[in-house]
């Protein structure tokens, strides 16, 4: 066996004034308005990772399994595990299967950050704004990833790998509709909202397969 660890800390603290807002005015009319929850905050990331090598067949079958932990503000103790098995049957052959683990935590953008936009006039003369809400019930990105591969050796300088992957991905960042053409008075004037909040609504796949030589 060959364990291999390792432990990080961090810690940062920011603060952005005391109205953490962005805004831009034309003709007495906000145009764009953005706004972090937050003005003053620490962010503080745990982190460690351990890997073992462990020998199944002499010389044949082999074993690589680790995790990675992390917590971070936004979440509690997470788990990116991954596990790799490599065969060699002979000494020019290698064959090997992996899956991985591995997430994309929330950060201020999703959890903490209000944009409002305005898009035009409606037919009726009311300003039509659009805006984008914090989500603090933002989960973390994920993706499950696995891999298949094989490899020859043809004499000293020439080799044939051949590998695919298929990516599932999860909890993807999107931009969820929440009302539409809503009628709102605060604050003013009065103006048409088409409301949306950061969500995890998106799924994706993408796999591949290829030859090296």
């Amino acid at each position: 066996m060959s364990i291999t660890w390792n432990a990080f800390y961090s810690v940062a603290r920011s603060y952005l004034g005391r109205d953490p807002a962005i805004q831009s005015w034309e003709r007495g009319r906000a145009l764009f308005w953005a706004h972090l929850c937050a003005s003053a905050k620490t962010d503080q990331l745990y982190q460690g990772f351990v890997q073992d090598e462990i020998p199944l067949v002499r010389n044949r079958l082999s074993a690589v399994v680790g995790t990675k932990v992390l917590k971070t503000n936004y979440t509690g103790v997470l788990a990116e595990p991954s596990a790799r098995l490599l065969y060699t049957p002979s000494a020019t052959q290698t064959i090997w299967a992996a899956y991985t683990h591995a997430l994309r935590t929330p950060a201020d953008v999703e959890r903490d950050f209000n944009l409002s936009s305005f898009l035009g006039d409606a037919s009726n003369g009311l300003p039509i704004f659009a805006r984008f809400s914090a989500n603090p019930a933002f989960r973390s990105e994920q993706l499950n990833g696995y891999e298949l591969g094989y490899r020859g050796l043809a004499g000293s300088r020439f080799s044939v790998d051949i590998d695919g992957f298929y990516n599932h991905y999860g909890d993807l960042f999107s931009e969820d509709l929440i009302a539409l053409d809503v009628i709102e008075t605060n604050p003013p004037p009065t103006h048409l909202l088409i409301s949306a909040q950061f969500g995890n609504g998106l799924v994706a796949e993408h796999n591949r397969n290829g030859t090296r030589a």
